[in-house]
């Protein structure tokens, strides 16, 4: 794993063009993915490393 760490704060780019915040939860190994707590939703979603960036 490279990039970001668990507890960290990230900004997810969005796919229609809008942003999120968000926290790292875990990285996963067989996916090659991050798992994130999307700040205002209650689930927890992966997603590649370039689909996240340091939230400033």
């Amino acid at each position: 794993m490279s990039g970001y760490e668990i507890g960290q704060s990230v900004q997810v780019k969005g796919r229609d063009g809008t942003d999120s915040t968000g926290t790292v939860v875990s990285w996963d190994d067989t996916r090659q993915q991050y798992l994130v707590q999307v700040d205002g939703d209650e689930g927890q979603h992966y997603f590649a490393g370039d689909e996240l960036a340091t939230d400033a």
